[in-house]
């Protein structure tokens, strides 16, 4: 199609398409199609109306329902608005509540990297120091053990004086003499030494006597029960020396190291912070079971000298480092959790500590025909049986040394 501008706006409409249109008069019963006349015009027929009548009623009804339409629109905008307002405030507080723990966050995550670096130190400052204590304790055991041997000895030699003198009185025969290399006659050193241990047996007899009837124990007493534990006093003097040794080396031992680091006071008031502060973190770490061994080396130090089958042995519940531990996370405005694994912390101690140092003393260093030594033994082993319920694992090592009784 061509379009031409200036002719176009001169024509009227309908002569550009050479149609003529005519419309008739509106019929509303009846309606006519579209009819094409000779001379090539569209003739419309009237338009038909669809629309019922109206009446007020209807447009009331219409408008009530279009009004309840918008009430029912309003509820709901109005429900919405109200739980947008209460998501906004949900979001404030989540913001403020995210803020504030951005920074209990960032606090916690400070304390924990100095709390890495301390206990890292303090690693590496035991991995120095705790072979040194092993050894000061190895140390005093071993000088245990040697002042039990000497006593053994000496009771088996004067088990022997009195054997041999019941079997010189059965036996008369004159026998040859029996020389050393120097010409001196063996039975009579021998019976030398034997004399002297009858004279010193007899003595340390006579002072068990007297120390029982100052003490009125004489009634109490039966003959042959009493056991002979008195040491000579140049084995005295020779024992205390060598232990006061090991107890001035054991003082040493931490000198050089500052109280953050061997100080149990000190050691412990980390691990409070970080149990009172930061609860749930700690329990995640499982600390509960590991200050057991992290104060072991610690506790073993303030022990070296312990020995519960000596009479002057200090109750090791009076010690500092128990006392130190005792109330270990223990809070008044709180109340005790049943599954809190810090309540065990002195049981477990005692178990690795206190008990592993027993077994040795009693497998290396208890001599079962002591009377004193096992009265002892048994008084605190019954005292930590009440007190201690695990004790009961210890049992099977007091059957050691018992079967060796036979053999002294």
């Amino acid at each position: 199609m061509v379009y031409y501008q200036n002719s176009y706006e001169s024509q009227p409409y309908g002569t550009s398409y050479s149609m003529l249109l005519t419309y008739n008069s509106v019929n509303a019963q009846a309606a006519k199609p579209a009819v094409q006349t000779d001379n090539g015009s569209i003739h419309y027929g009237a338009a038909v109306s669809d629309l019922s009548p109206v009446s007020i009623d209807l447009v009331k009804k219409r408008l009530q329902d279009r009004l309840g339409h918008m009430y029912a629109g309003h509820n709901a905008n109005t429900e919405h608005y109200k739980q947008i307002e209460e998501d906004l405030a949900a979001s404030e507080g989540s913001i403020q509540q995210l803020e504030g723990s951005s920074t209990d966050k960032a606090d916690q995550y400070k304390f924990l990297q100095e709390m890495r670096g301390y206990v890292g130190d303090l690693l590496e400052c035991f991995s120095e120091k705790v072979p040194a204590v092993l050894e000061l304790e190895a140390a005093m055991h071993q000088l245990l053990r040697q002042r039990a041997s000497r006593l053994v000895q000496r009771r088996q030699d004067d088990i022997k004086d009195e054997s041999s003198e019941f079997a010189s009185l059965s036996n008369k025969a004159v026998m040859a003499p029996n020389l050393d290399t120097f010409g001196r006659d063996r039975a009579a050193y021998q019976e030398q030494r034997r004399q002297r241990r009858i004279a010193e047996r007899e003595a340390r007899r006579t002072r068990r006597r007297q120390a029982r009837e100052q003490n009125g124990k004489r009634a109490e007493h039966n003959e042959g029960f009493s056991s002979d534990d008195e040491e000579t006093s140049t084995d005295i003097t020779s024992f205390s020396m060598e232990k006061e040794r090991i107890v001035t080396e054991a003082k040493k031992v931490f000198e050089d190291v500052v109280e953050d680091f061997h100080s149990l006071d000190y050691i412990k008031s980390h691990f409070e912070v970080w149990r009172r502060d930061y609860a749930e973190c700690y329990r995640e770490a499982f600390i509960g079971l590991c200050l057991p061994k992290l104060f072991n080396p610690l506790v073993r130090l303030q022990l070296m000298t312990w020995n519960p089958l000596e009479v002057e042995c200090e109750n090791f519940e009076y010690m500092l480092w128990f006392e130190s531990l005792l109330f270990y996370g223990f809070d008044e405005q709180t109340a005790l959790q049943k599954g809190d694994g810090d309540n065990g912390l002195l049981p477990s101690i005692v178990e690795k500590v206190i008990l592993s140092k027993l077994t040795v003393l009693v497998e290396q260093v208890w001599d079962p025909l002591s009377r004193s030594q096992t009265a002892l033994l048994v008084e605190f082993l019954h005292r930590l049986r009440k007190g201690y319920p695990t004790v009961l694992q210890f049992w099977s090592c007091v059957k050691v040394p018992s079967d060796g009784v036979a053999d002294d």
